[in-house]
């Protein structure tokens, strides 16, 4: 059944007619072809915002923005001349060129936020 044909059942139902979802779903997948998995297209890897890129190296959204701009993020683009768009190809690209661990090899922190006192050097202070 060709959408026009479909059409044509629905033609002399009135605009606010109910139509039944089973039965909606039955026509239209009577209209579906198979498609093998080989056809579709693969999945588009999306573009990243400085502000994601800052995030896997640990800088500012304004250092990635400095970086798309001087070219060192190759393929990076302004989505509407305001916000930068890094593909995920470029990432990876500047990653390898700057020796950096890949993502998967960053381990959060298992550490207390107040730890780094117990670290720094001792300060010398006057006897009084």
């Amino acid at each position: 059944m060709s959408i026009g044909e479909f059409l044509a059942l629905l033609a002399p139902l009135p605009d606010s007619a109910t139509v039944p979802v089973g039965w909606l779903r039955d026509r239209l997948a009577a209209e579906a072809m198979p498609v093998p998995p080989e056809a579709l297209p693969a999945p588009l890897a999306t573009d990243l915002s400085a502000k994601q890129v800052a995030i896997v190296f640990g800088r500012s959204p304004a250092t990635v923005r400095l970086w798309a701009e001087q070219g060192q993020l190759v393929g990076a683009w302004k989505l509407n001349g305001k916000s930068w768009r890094i593909p995920v190809a470029a990432v990876e690209q500047f990653r390898r060129n700057q020796g950096a661990p890949a993502p998967t090899q960053l381990r959060p922190s298992t550490g207390d936020l107040g730890d780094w006192r117990r670290h720094r050097k001792p300060q010398h202070r006057r006897p009084a």
